[in-house]
C-alpha cells in the first residue's frame, strides 16, 4: 500500500508513541526510534517519542499512588491515550536499565488492569 493511501478517509490517525529506554544523551536506541516514527507519519499516524530519561519515576508500590510524582501520570496519560506502542532499551549486563524496570511496574494498576492485559488490542512485535 502507498503512503498515500492510508491516509484516505475519515477514521482519525493512529497515535503510535515510542518509547525509548536509553539514559544516554546520545542514544542510538532513540535515533532508531525516530526512524521507525518516520515511518508511521509517512503513512498518517500521529506520533510522540518520549525518553525515560526525562521522567522521574518510581517502582509500583514503592509509594501511594497519591504520591506518584507528577512525571507518572503524564506517562501514563501518553500511555494510555496510544494506539501503538513502540518501546526499546538498550541491554545492561543482560537485563534493562532501571528506568526501563520502573516504567514496566508503574503500568501494572494503568487502566485498572494489569501490565499483560494492557497490552491486548494493541500492535506489537
Amino acid at each position: 500500500m502507498a503512503a498515500d493511501e492510508s491516509k484516505k478517509g475519515s477514521d482519525p490517525p493512529l497515535r503510535i508513541l515510542a518509547v525509548c529506554g536509553s539514559l544516554s544523551a546520545s542514544s542510538r536506541t532513540k535515533m532508531a526510534l525516530s526512524h521507525a516514527l518516520r515511518g508511521a507519519r509517512e503513512y498518517g499516524a500521529d506520533t510522540r517519542l518520549i525518553s525515560l530519561r526525562d521522567y522521574e519515576l518510581v517502582f509500583y508500590g514503592a509509594v501511594d499512588e497519591a504520591d506518584y510524582p507528577p512525571d507518572v501520570v503524564r506517562l501514563r496519560e501518553e500511555f494510555s491515550v496510544s494506539d501503538g506502542i513502540i518501546f526499546r532499551s538498550p541491554e545492561y549486563h543482560g537485563s534493562m536499565g532501571r528506568q526501563v524496570v520502573k516504567f514496566a511496574s508503574l503500568q501494572r494498576s494503568v487502566r485498572n488492569t494489569d501490565f499483560m492485559k494492557m497490552w491486548e488490542g494493541l500492535p506489537t512485535w
